[in-house]
């Protein structure tokens, strides 16, 4: 699993990371930076790339690299993908899901944290109040455009954080104006 991780980080070349989520959540992307507890990964959707995820590492179950990915990254290289493939600068420096949402605190952007408890999965959206080395507090909004309460969500239940993603970049405009 490591070497399909450096390959992915080292080549920029597109693969499926299978999760170990309650519901088979798979993903497809590139690695963008990568330590001994997260990996920080450009999702690829409909043969584009969109949003980051962090996720930590004991999330990911395996990892394809097969002819369906080589495919997938002859088109990504035809359609220009590779070229609008995100920088991670202010991650560099990141080793952990704390040292992330720290960052995505400093620089106010509102991500997509989900957790998994047992079979049950949910996913918090909104800004990130509070920060320390065993949870989070983040203000959420629904899916209906309502604020909800605040939610202290512990970082061992966290298995993604979503930042940068149209989806979020269209919702959270749309919260901020309220």
């Amino acid at each position: 699993m490591k070497n399909k991780l450096m390959k992915s980080l080292k080549e920029k070349k597109k693969i499926r990371l299978r999760t170990t989520h309650p519901d088979g959540d798979n993903y497809d992307g590139v690695v963008l930076h990568k330590t001994k507890e997260i990996i920080i990964f450009q999702e690829e959707y409909s043969f584009e790339f969109d949003g980051i995820h962090i996720f930590p590492l004991s999330f990911i179950k395996s990892i394809r690299d097969d002819k369906h990915d080589k495919c997938a990254n002859d088109i990504l290289k035809e359609n220009g993908q590779f070229k609008k493939i995100s920088k991670v600068n202010l991650f560099t420096k990141c080793v952990s899901i704390a040292d992330c949402l720290n960052i995505i605190k400093k620089r106010n952007i509102w991500p997509a944290i989900e957790i998994v408890k047992g079979k049950a999965s949910s996913l918090y959206v909104g800004p990130i109040l509070e920060i320390d080395d065993t949870a989070v507090i983040i203000k959420c909004y629904d899916a209906a455009g309502k604020w909800e309460k605040n939610y202290t969500l512990k970082l061992v239940n966290i298995v993604r954080i979503e930042i940068k993603s149209k989806y979020l970049k269209h919702f959270n405009n749309y919260m901020k104006n309220l």
